[in-house]
């Protein structure tokens, strides 16, 4: 999978999705039993970028009943959405806070022309 390097290579689907957070819809829940209680495992997908959970390890699994997840969700990103070192962005919390300058410069951009 390719990852980007500059604020230029993401597209501004993945931008909205870093700055914003995901749009997660459910594609597919099914109930199965984990150590014999009920559980929802649910395959997500994001409406904007496309990003999902990884179907080879099924989804995001949570009792019914409450209690902890079972097991948090992998994902499975569209090209150029990850970003090769997060730390050499300025850590996690910076990344954001500039996909956000980015993304909106994009959309003021687009209004002015």
């Amino acid at each position: 999978m390719a990852t980007t390097k500059k604020f230029k290579d993401f597209k501004t689907n993945h931008l909205r999705c870093r700055a914003l957070n995901h749009s997660w819809e459910p594609i597919e829940t099914i109930l199965i039993r984990v150590e014999g209680r009920p559980v929802y495992q649910t395959i997500l997908e994001c409406t904007v970028c496309s990003t999902k959970d990884d179907p080879t390890y099924k989804t995001d699994s949570i009792f019914v009943s409450g209690g902890k997840r079972v097991k948090a969700p992998p994902y499975h990103y569209t090209d150029k959405y990850l970003v090769e070192d997060v730390k050499s962005w300025g850590g996690a919390a910076l990344l954001k806070r500039n996909s956000r300058v980015e993304l909106y410069s994009r959309y003021v951009r687009k209004e002015k022309k």
